[in-house]
């Protein structure tokens, strides 16, 4: 009989040792788990203001690109002005330097 429990306790011991072992190791796949789960948030995160930050600056392209061409049709017609002035004062610069 005392074999029998000797053996049992030891049984017991056994499986109370292998059941401890089991929560600890669940219990460390829970704290990576979680901490994995942080870590994702976090890039997640991370991902979502690095895209809000693209479509800002892509937004801020588009205007500059829309500034550029406002800009350069700008241009385009001060040249026109400048070169219909010129061909006004033209004739009046010859006659003025065929007098002199």
């Amino acid at each position: 009989m005392q074999d029998l429990d000797s053996e049992l306790k030891d049984k017991y011991s056994s499986v109370e040792e292998l059941i401890t072992q089991k929560a600890e190791g669940v219990a460390e796949a829970k704290k990576r788990a979680e901490k994995l789960q942080q870590e994702a948030k976090t890039l997640l995160l991370q991902a979502s203001d690095k895209l809000q930050l693209l479509k800002n600056l892509e937004k801020n392209y588009d205007e500059n690109q829309k500034l550029l061409e406002d800009k350069a049709n700008e241009l385009v017609d001060l040249e026109k002005a400048v070169k219909e002035l010129l061909q006004e004062i033209m004739p009046n610069i010859t006659m003025r330097l065929q007098l002199h």
